[in-house]
């Protein structure tokens, strides 16, 4: 194949002693789309305690390999205290996985 080729290591043939190159293909990948939207505002300003429950709520996503392939896994906790409000798990990270556990959270009867 023509893409394995191009890096693969290939003799420098200019005379003795010539070492080996690697030849890069002339495409290369990048993900980087661009910026979609403005940052949304600092509300938290990294004081991630709150004095009453259901003041301020967090989520990240967290990737796990296991042996049928990656998984996300995307908790709500409460600042206040540390307990998850809800989660959800997907097998890609796109919005509807944090979407969905922001819809979960409004159904358990908590303010937003």
């Amino acid at each position: 194949m023509a893409s394995e080729r191009s890096t693969l290591p290939q003799r420098d043939s200019n005379g003795p002693g010539a070492c080996f190159r690697i030849w890069k293909s002339a495409h290369s990948y990048g993900s980087y789309l661009g910026e979609i939207s403005s940052a949304p505002e600092n509300l938290i300003n990294r004081d991630f305690h709150a004095v009453a429950p259901n003041e301020k709520w967090l989520t990240d996503i967290t990737e796990f390999q296991i042996p049928a392939g990656k998984v996300y896994l995307s908790p709500m906790i409460d600042c206040f205290d540390g307990l998850v409000i809800s989660w959800t798990i997907g097998t890609r990270t796109d919005p509807d996985l944090v979407n969905t556990i922001a819809c979960l959270g409004g159904t358990l009867g908590y303010a937003m």
